[in-house]
This record gives structure tokens, sequence and C-alpha cells, in this order.
């Protein structure tokens, strides 16, 4: 029994291929599939091409699968169970054996199965966007953020872009004091003048990835003391917390003698700043000493493959 499990993002798209005894046979990789990034051809197109570069790296005869195959993918934008029943439908044309069972689930799923090796614990994506998401003993879920970056996704990428961008019109406007931070700011925009601002965000529409793409001089600046950047890192990291801590209350009802709930950051930002992330754990333990960070166990693709290859019956509940 061949176990695939592929990690679709708004960039990449990672496959990797598991047998029977969990050795990996092959992993590939191809661009986005995320549903809110690309259109459902590209999403199927690059799930085929890193599953396929996976069958290449495994020497499988023909580059095809044979027998029995599960295939469990997570995908960044899947909401609702209509949105996996579209994706599992569209992923079904693939040329999979005969009764090859397809299921797909939000990527934050994974991305927790991946974490802790399917046991309880708690998650927290912070990449572009946010979310906390978790499973106790019981099998019960919960999650809190992850609505989008209109509402903000707090402590996100996104988040500190939009908060960088505010600090360098605040200053402009005399608000708060110029620095090194707002001039990096203003020079990351490839901005002349500040007051060209408002044309590159409503006439240009500046997205959100290059927003997000501010986050690290918020972080690098924070670090080095700028109060404004500090102001922003410690706003976020007591908003991840109080996510985190909300999918706690709900999972992992409190007492005296309750034992340690597992907490693991993923994503880019969560990994890219060890002064971010430890304000994050700063704030986690003014909230709860039973909340223990703890570095994941396996990345997200991993973490699909072991889902399919344990629960191959399941049909996890969105």
């Amino acid at each position: 029994m061949i176990s695939v499990g592929i990690d679709g993002g708004g960039s990449t798209t990672r496959a990797v291929l598991l047998a029977e005894d969990g050795t990996v046979l092959g992993s590939g990789k191809a661009g986005p599939s995320s549903i809110d990034t690309v259109a459902m051809e590209t999403t199927v197109e690059n799930i085929r091409l890193a599953v396929r570069q996976a069958l290449v790296e495994a020497n499988f005869p023909g580059t095809s699968l044979a027998g029995a195959v599960r295939v469990l993918a997570g995908l960044g934008g899947i909401v609702t169970a209509e949105d996996s029943r579209r994706v599992e439908l569209a992923l079904a044309g693939l040329a999979w054996p005969p009764a090859t069972r397809v299921t797909v689930l939000n990527d934050m799923k994974i991305a927790w199965a991946g974490s802790f090796g399917l046991k309880p614990g708690i998650i927290c994506i912070l990449g572009t966007g946010s979310v906390a998401y978790g499973r106790n003993a019981a099998g019960e879920e919960g999650r809190a953020g992850g609505w989008g970056y209109k509402e903000g996704d707090p402590g996100s990428s996104y988040d500190l872009g939009l908060g960088a961008i505010r600090s360098l019109v605040r200053a402009a406007d005399g608000r708060l004091p110029e620095t090194e931070f707002t001039r990096q700011v203003q020079q990351a925009l490839e901005l002349a003048e500040v007051s060209d601002l408002p044309h590159l965000l409503y006439q240009q529409d500046l997205g959100r990835t290059r927003i997000a793409a501010l986050a690290p001089l918020v972080t690098t600046w924070a670090e080095r003391g700028d109060p404004a950047a500090q102001n922003l890192v410690e706003q976020a990291a007591e908003e991840v917390s109080l996510m985190i801590a909300t999918v706690g209350r709900r999972l992992f009802p409190s007492a005296p003698e309750a034992p340690a709930i597992p907490v693991s950051l993923v994503g880019g930002l969560a990994t890219g700043s060890e002064f971010y992330r430890s304000r994050i754990e700063g704030k986690l333990g003014q909230r709860s000493a039973s909340l223990v960070l703890t570095p994941p166990e396996l990345n997200p693709v991993m973490g699909a493959a072991l889902w399919a290859k344990t629960h191959p019956a399941d049909s996890p509940s969105l």
C-alpha cells in the first residue's frame, strides 16, 4: 500500500510517497496549488507534476502507481466541505490506480498532523496569513483566526507588513519619529516620496504578497530596538498567543494537574525570526503555563502522507 501526501500552498506544491513501513520512496515539487491563489486547472496540473517528480525519484516503472493507493492533500483555500469535494473530483481525473481514495483537507490540518505525528496539540501557522488549529485526544478540533487578510490575519506577515506601512505614514505626519526603520520601509516600497504611497496603494493596488514581504523589516528592527517596530511585534505576539490560548481553552480544559499542551509554530514568519518567536513564547507563558512551544516532528507534506497511511478510512471533518 502506497500513501501519497500532498502539501499545496500559494507558491509551492510538495508531494511525497510513503511505503507501508513508513519509508519515504520519493518526493517532488511544483508550482502553486492553493485554490485561493490559482485556477483549478493549475491546481490539478501542479499536483500532477509534483507527484510525477516523486514517482521519478522513486524509480517507479513508467512513472505510474499500481496497486492500492491512498492520497491525502492539504491545500490552501479549502474552507468548506464543498471546496474539498470539488478538488477531490478534479483530482480523481488523474491517472491513479482503480479504487484510489483521494481526500482533500485544509492545509492547516496536515501542518498539525506533521507537527505532532497525529497526536494532540496545537499549531499556529504564521506565514502571509495566520491561523491556530488543534486536536485533542478525543479527536475534537478547534481553530481561531484564519479568516483572511481583509480581517487582518493577526500576527501574520501581512499584519506586520501593514503595520510597517502605517508606521511610515505616521512618521511622515510627525505622529512618530522618522527612524531608519521607517526609511527602510519607504525604500522597500520604492517610494521617492511618502506622498506617492496612496497612488501605490489604490491606483496600483499594492498586493498582499508585497505587503507581507515587509514583515522581516519589522522583526529585524524590533530586535535592534526600534520602538515602532517593537510595538508592532508586541501587538502581533499578543494576538498570536490569544489565538493559541483560545484553542487551548476549547480543547484542553484546564486543571491543576493538566499536562503540558504542545504548541508548534510553523510557516515562514514563525521560523524566520527567533526574536518574534521568543516574544510569542513569553506571551504564551503569561496566559498559561500548560502551553509549551515544541519543535514540529515532521513537515506538513509528511503529515499528509502519515495521515493517509494511518487513517485510510477517515473522512476528516472540516
